[in-house]
């Protein structure tokens, strides 16, 4: 019996959903798995991977540049169930997609740090506004690793709603998920792709231009000193770097040059490719959500890179700075 959709923008979702679904008691054949997005930013690979990842037959792709796309699938599935998930309350989309269906259970499913704070581009208003914009629909489930771990706490626009149930990571069923999927696409992680290295480096990319807090040219910057130090300073064998999907390449030559210089350029987490409980792996970011995540419970060692960022519309990543300023004092 299929009574429930996930509308998902990719793999991550995808993890996020899946690691949930136990303390749901909701089993993925009971969920229909539809990607949204465009054909600029969703592949056919991408659709695949989701459905090897999920063990679904059909992914459905909803194409928000085909203004029919959402009626035909209306028309396949009809417009009641009894659980929507989706990863995004902003948005103009999303929102389309949900004012033409009906739920019992709405879920929100964390999309990194975009679900915490979402890019000024879906919330169409102001900086001064920002933090007192209302979503149109409130969940009822929010599947929320970050704010249960962390104490970032809840997103914002969620605050006040005491009815709102979240659920975070258990670390035995993240980590059993995040096998299976290994196995589904015959994925290994970074330690087994590069036995022979000694130490490794993985980097990873952010989007943070998006948000307003930084733009775009001093982000690609920092992370190219970033790779650079390490290839040519620090003592790691192998330097990973997993760019965001929605982040500049880094093409500087005397980067992509050196032969221990890998890029993980697919559309899956970084997350998927991390080790477990690895004292020679070390990673690198301004405030990817892999930096919490890889320390949690990957338990590797996670540094954040000094970047001058506007926090005060943004109060996430300054609590994301003084948690890693307080692991460094700690050490």
């Amino acid at each position: 019996m299929t009574d429930s959709v996930a509308f998902i923008t990719g793999p991550a979702d995808l993890f996020n959903l899946l690691s949930a679904l136990p303390e749901l008691n909701l089993p993925i054949d009971r969920w229909i798995i539809a990607i949204i997005g465009t054909e600029r930013n969703i592949s056919q690979s991408m659709i695949e991977m989701c459905g090897k990842i999920s063990g679904k037959e059909k992914i459905y792709f909803i194409n928000f540049e085909n203004k029919s796309s959402i009626g035909h699938f209306i028309t396949e599935y009809g417009s009641k169930f009894s659980n929507i998930a989706t990863t995004h309350l902003f948005g103009s989309n999303e929102n389309s997609i949900l004012s033409k269906i009906e739920w019992n259970n709405l879920i929100l499913i964390e999309n990194g740090i975009a679900t915490y704070y979402p890019p000024f581009s879906r919330i169409k208003c102001d900086k001064n506004s920002y933090l007192n914009a209302k979503a149109k629909y409130i969940p009822d489930i929010a599947i929320l690793p970050l704010s249960k771990s962390h104490q970032i706490g809840l997103p914002f626009y969620l605050r006040g709603y005491e009815q709102i149930s979240t659920i975070g990571y258990d670390e035995k069923r993240y980590r059993a998920t995040l096998s299976q999927i290994r196995s589904a696409l015959g994925i290994r992680c970074l330690r087994t792709i590069f036995e022979e290295s000694s130490k490794i480096a993985v980097v990873a990319g952010t989007s943070l231009s998006r948000t307003g807090v930084i733009d775009a040219e001093t982000e690609t910057n920092i992370y190219e000193n970033l790779l650079e130090t390490i290839l040519l300073e620090g003592d790691y064998d192998q330097v990973v770097w997993k760019p965001h999907p929605r982040q500049n390449s880094i093409t500087a030559p005397n980067i992509t040059s050196q032969a221990n210089f890998t890029v993980l350029n697919d559309s899956l987490p970084l997350e998927i490719y991390l080790p477990f409980d690895d004292n020679s792996v070390d990673v690198f970011s301004i405030a990817s959500s892999s930096l919490l995540t890889a320390e949690l419970f990957h338990h590797l060692r996670s540094y954040r890179v000094q970047a001058e960022l506007e926090t005060k519309s943004h109060p996430h990543l300054e609590a994301m700075r003084l948690l890693f300023q307080e692991k460094s004092m700690a050490q």
